[in-house]
């Protein structure tokens, strides 16, 4: 095309109408041929989603939105497993994880069905990346601008293919792209960031505009750039159909772009009554050798754009996103941010809900410089309690003879010959069951100081102490609350756990003891049917009323618990709440009556058996 023959008027004309034939709502390309058009029958105003929502809570919202964009990602079909994650406001994928912005749920003008078709839209995007985008091709950027471009230009690319090959997931395409570019153009002009823009800055938004949702776009924006424009379709025309056509495209693009401002320089040059013709510096003339260095001119005229371009709105780089590493806690929207990250941790597996209401369970970290310190502490007592077990579990083989069947006794054959029935020996087992041991450790924040250094302390004694006994299976957990949650936080399973896991225990907030007890016990039932002994360390200071904690205590003894108190300076009497109580004073003294209590348990709850 030859944009010096058409007139202005043309020009704009040829600009205003949309050149990627999309719908002039959405600006997304949807296969209308073929389908049932069930959309059709949605309200105007309505969302997709409005179907499977009902009144939910932000967190329920939030975890309900992140099942169906990790059911969206596997219905597409991807080649790879991948992994959802959430972050604020950057959807984003690096081909092995997709993470998608959680800070729609923060806006208050919008539906629940807005905000989940919106989120959903997010997640089907990065799935088109992962089936359409060449990840590879990306490394070959040559440049933040170019990389910029080809973003944009891939984006619309692998948009436009899933509404020809999956139409139905299109559909909250629209959603989240009317979300972004909408929500950027009213910040961008309530803040006033669109007024004393760069001619620079002006025309990449343009450009955006004009390739991703022309709605944004107004008349004399177009009048101002349409030769850049002109230029841009038709490197555009045919659209790009693969990621590598997306980038030299996009580097055809960066080049019109430079061109455009070493014309707008050269103008500004000439009104300013220069020549117009830079010295040999500026134009790469080298004098006598008559080499030309032009690259090192457009390298500096490179370099300009690029330190202008970093320069740009953060909220017109968020709407095409490079891959990313992955964001902080501290980085989540304000819904995600709440109760330390939970509905975060629940969305991505790192945190389930309990059997009880409003109770949470998350597995432990690690500190290892802890747990040694702890360690150094207890290690002496340790054999004083492991020991007192190694009579109980017993394992061994023996031998009868004098039996009427079995294996013929070789020396009795004499006897075999005379007809003597009992010359056999039988091989016998004698084998003592499992019994479990279940520690609930208190993490409030009134264990602040000592007493979470005692209760650390214990729980690593007994961790090492009845963790090396073979017939016993090993429960451990803590526990703190806010107003109407209680947190539990997994140490120790049987054989599953982290060697470190316990240095990670501290003071954290309040304490409901009773929804704890009630939670690990049904936990724990998972895992075994057999008698368990319960060790609960704490300082007897629950946020509810000892009456309570012992109603609870009393409710999984009945179910086959023995709960053992292990009292830290107690602020109530531990009789009110529990039958069986150890008060710790002093590791050495404490060690010596865990052990007792603990043979004393093992021996009452288990049985040795005979097996021949």
């Amino acid at each position: 095309m030859i944009t010096s023959n058409l007139s202005a008027e043309m020009k704009l004309e040829v600009l205003t109408k949309d050149f990627l034939e999309r719908d002039g709502n959405t600006f997304v390309k949807i296969r209308r041929t073929g389908r049932l058009g069930w959309e059709n029958t949605i309200p105007e105003d309505g969302a997709y989603s409005d179907f499977i929502t009902g009144s939910l809570t932000a967190e329920e919202l939030i975890t309900k939105a992140y099942t169906l964009a990790c059911n969206m990602i596997t219905v597409m079909n991807s080649k790879d497993k991948v992994n959802v994650r959430i972050t604020p406001d950057d959807s984003c994928t690096d081909s092995k994880t997709v993470w998608v912005a959680t800070k729609v749920f923060d806006d208050p003008d919008m539906t629940i069905g807005k905000k989940l078709d919106t989120f959903l839209g997010l997640a089907i995007h990065e799935g088109c990346h992962l089936l359409y985008t060449d990840f590879p091709t990306l490394e070959q950027v040559s440049n933040r601008i170019v990389g910029f471009l080809q973003n944009m230009i891939e984006d619309e690319r692998i948009e436009r293919e899933c509404g020809e090959r999956k139409p139905g997931l299109a559909n909250f395409l629209a959603a989240s792209k009317y979300y972004m570019f909408d929500k950027y153009h009213d910040q961008m002009v309530r803040e006033g960031k669109m007024e004393g823009l760069s001619t620079f800055k002006r025309l990449m938004n343009v450009i955006l505009g004009y390739i991703r949702y022309p709605k944004v776009l107004k008349v004399d924006e177009l009048s101002e750039f349409a030769d850049p424009l002109l230029q841009v379709k038709e490197i555009l025309t045919p659209y790009p159909s693969s990621t590598g056509e997306a980038l030299r495209a996009a580097e055809k693009i960066y080049e019109v772009i430079k061109q455009y401002e070493e014309q707008k320089q050269e103008s500004e040059k000439k009104a300013q009554g220069g020549s117009g013709k830079p010295d040999s510096s500026e134009s790469g003339e080298t004098g006598k050798t008559g080499n030309p260095v032009n690259s090192g001119a457009e390298n500096d005229a490179g370099n300009a754009l690029e330190k202008e371009f970093d320069a740009m709105s953060d909220a017109l780089q968020n709407l095409t996103q490079q891959p990313k590493s992955g964001l902080s806690e501290e980085e989540q929207s304000e819904t995600v941010k709440k109760d330390g990250g939970r509905a975060g941790k629940v969305c991505e597996g790192r945190m389930e809900h309990g059997i009880l209401r409003g109770s949470y369970i998350e597995k432990a970290g690690q500190n290892p410089d802890v747990y040694r310190d702890s360690l150094s502490r207890v290690k002496q007592y340790i054999p004083a309690v492991s020991k007192a077990l190694q009579c109980e579990n017993i394992k061994r083989d023996f031998v009868v003879r004098g039996m009427r069947s079995g294996h013929l006794d070789t020396l009795k054959i004499a006897e075999a010959y005379q007809g003597v029935p009992t010359v056999y020996t039988r091989q016998g087992k004698v084998k003592t069951n499992r019994i479990s041991v279940c520690i609930l450790i208190d993490e409030s924040g009134s264990m602040w100081g000592p007493g979470e250094m005692a209760a650390r302390d214990t729980a690593i004694l007994l961790n090492e102490a009845l963790g090396r006994v073979g017939n016993i299976d090993l429960y451990i957990y803590g526990h703190t609350a806010s107003r109407s949650t209680t947190n539990l936080f997994v140490y120790r399973e049987g054989s599953k756990y982290q060697k470190f896991s316990l240095g990670s225990t501290e003071s954290r907030a309040g304490n409901h003891d009773s929804v704890a007890i009630r939670e690990v016990a049904a936990r724990v039932r998972k895992y075994t049917s057999d008698k368990v002994l319960f060790f609960m360390i704490s300082d007897g200071a629950p946020n509810e009323s000892t009456e309570m904690v012992r109603l609870a205590v009393n409710e999984i003894e009945k179910k086959g618990f023995d709960l053992v108190a292990i009292s830290i300076d107690p602020y109530y009497d531990p009789s009110t709440m529990y039958k069986h109580n150890v008060n710790l004073s002093e590791l050495s003294t404490l060690a010596i009556d865990l052990g007792k209590m603990v043979k004393k348990a093992v021996k009452e709850n288990t049985t040795k058996t005979i097996q021949y």
